[in-house]
């Protein structure tokens, strides 16, 4: 017998503060997670705001936040079990793309992105999450982060905390 669980709907936004070395000077590049083009609104330049466009400077540096919104939705009543083996599905390795808009302004990443690009970076995201529930039938989403960025040099930042 599936129990059900009432779901907390407001899952508090993840950020990222993203920085990479080593690309074209003064290049207006897009973001990509899991082949999907992130929107602006969910971009905030570290020399604008939020919706701006994420360029790199004169040194081929480029540094911005990154907003991950809801990264799990569920349904209130969704079965436990049900619930579970969702985050099992989205508890795994995710890939991150940064590509300049020139040679591609699409909403979805082409597979031959790297052959086109004149410059971009990829990093993978591993996310993994740990389910406790209560007596009241709620429920704790604790999760971490772990991410490398890679262009010429790897460097790997580590998020912990409380959805």
């Amino acid at each position: 017998m599936a129990r059900t669980v009432s779901v907390i709907k407001n899952v508090q936004p993840q950020s990222f503060d993203i920085e990479v070395f080593g690309l074209n000077i003064l290049t207006r590049c897009n973001l990509y997670y899991e082949g999907v083009k992130v929107a602006a609104g969910d971009l905030e330049p570290r020399t604008g705001s939020i919706g701006g466009t994420i360029s790199t400077n004169d040194r081929g540096q480029i540094r911005f936040i990154w907003y991950l919104r809801n990264p799990v939705s569920a349904v209130a009543g969704q079965a436990e079990s049900e619930f579970i083996a969702k985050l099992k599905l989205d508890a795994s390795i995710k890939k991150l793309v940064l590509v300049d808009k020139a040679s591609i302004n699409t909403d979805t990443l082409p597979n031959d992105f790297r052959s086109r690009a004149r410059c971009y970076a990829e990093a993978t995201l591993k996310k993994s999450f740990e389910i406790k529930f209560n007596e009241v039938k709620e429920f704790n989403v604790s999760y971490s982060y772990d991410s490398s960025y890679n262009v010429g040099q790897t460097y790997t930042t580590d998020v912990e905390g409380e959805l």
